[in-house]
């Protein structure tokens, strides 16, 4: 092996356990916030997504470092076992993030659901079955992944330098061997089976939340035309905000979605020569933003609640805001005491919380950036606005 191989493919390892550092640190932020607002489903199915990007972005952390050894992977200390335990761990990854980011589309779908009444609450639709949900997107990567390090039928791939379920044959003359439809090399049939059906629901899920992205935005473009049938044309203008804001939001989560898989599959398709360096160049965009997806949904998470800050307080500066956006303030009380501990002596507070009384977090002041499609949204923003609270929230925005 060349020292220009070993170089390339430092790259890639460096490359992929960067990534995944900062990844962690993303994905504990989105856990931190949601979990204090977990009695919306949204929020749930947000801190299911970022606790499964923290393990998974742990786990592609460890990945380059326990591979197998050999002459082009001077960093790595991994043998077999140890490559089928990051086997196993990438698969039950991949598996849980794609079917919590399916179920996530599904609740942004039905949060767009109106009727001549009003809109029609994914709470009421998805409430029944959200129990099932989180079963499935465990358990299903748990016994997929469970099967294939069980029948040790996952395998390091030299090309995509990835442990996966596609383990060579020792002997191709053998009955339980056949063509795998990774590598087109000789494998075992498990290994085969496992990583066909590993393929079928990564593709399942994403399509099924293409599907959903696309269906929003059509209502979404329809209701902004207001060209729509006669039960658009009846839709009032705080639900059709509510609307677009939620698609902005879908439409934001499916890009930082099929921006991270996509790279993977040209990766594990193996379009072209592997040799070359275009292929190389796919496979460094894979490594670097497939564990990265855990920071672009912190990102996105995040969006509306800096947007709102960055309102509330035009002239902090934008690291100041930023760090309000990631801390776990809830109402303008507490926002209050973190930009006086970031800002110290220069901190001077609005006249309306220098005037208010101790702050606390059953404060009856609103909740004012919090985003939750289900609820109606003030103007201009994607931020909720709590039911009861018309009058205290008229009077923040007249503040601001």
């Amino acid at each position: 092996m060349s020292e220009q191989t070993e170089v390339k493919y430092g790259a890639l390892a460096s490359a992929m356990m960067l990534s995944s550092i900062v990844s962690v640190g993303a994905s504990i932020a989105v856990i931190r916030i949601s979990f204090l607002k977990l009695q919306s489903t949204y929020q749930r199915f947000l801190f299911m997504l970022a606790t499964a990007n923290a393990l998974n972005s742990i786990f592609l952390l460890w990945h380059p470092i326990l591979i197998p050894r050999d002459p082009a992977h001077s960093w790595s200390i991994g043998n077999e076992s140890s490559c089928i335990a990051v086997g196993f761990f990438l698969m039950f990854g991949s598996l849980s993030v794609c079917l919590y980011y399916s179920c996530l589309s599904l609740y942004f779908f039905f949060s767009i659901r109106t009727d001549t009444k009003g809109p029609i609450m994914p709470e009421d639709v998805i409430g029944p079955t959200e129990f099932a949900a989180h079963i499935i997107c465990w358990l299903l990567p748990i016994t997929l992944a469970s099967f294939a390090a069980g029948t040790q039928s996952i395998g390091f791939d030299h090309e995509t330098e990835l442990c996966l379920p596609q383990r060579p044959c020792s002997d191709t003359s053998a009955a339980d061997c056949t063509k795998g439809t990774l590598t087109g090399e000789y494998v075992t049939y498990e290994s085969d089976v496992i990583m066909m059906t590993f393929q079928g629901i990564i593709f399942v899920g994403s399509l099924l939340a293409l599907t959903c992205t696309v269906l929003i935005g059509i209502k979404s473009w329809k209701v902004g035309r207001r060209t729509g049938n006669d039960q658009d044309a009846e839709i009032s203008e705080p639900i059709k905000q509510r609307i677009q804001a939620v698609s902005k939001q879908s439409l934001l989560y499916a890009l930082v979605y099929f921006n991270s898989f996509i790279w993977l599959f040209v990766v594990l398709a193996k379009f072209g020569n592997a040799e070359s360096n275009t292929y190389y160049a796919f496979q460094f965009l894979a490594f670097s933003f497939y564990p990265l997806q855990g920071t672009m949904y912190c990102i996105v998470y995040i969006r509306p609640r800096y947007e709102m800050l960055r309102v509330m307080y035009p002239e902090d500066p934008t690291s100041v805001v930023l760090r309000v956006s990631l801390s776990t303030a809830g109402d303008p009380d507490e926002i209050e005491h973190v930009r006086a501990a970031i800002l110290g002596d220069a901190y001077v507070p609005p006249p309306s919380v220098a005037s208010s009384s101790t702050p606390s977090r059953d404060s009856d002041l609103p909740e004012t950036i919090q985003f939750d499609p289900s609820c109606q949204v003030s103007v201009g923003s994607a931020v909720s606005k709590p039911d009861g609270t018309d009058e205290q929230w008229a009077s923040i925005e007249e503040e601001e």
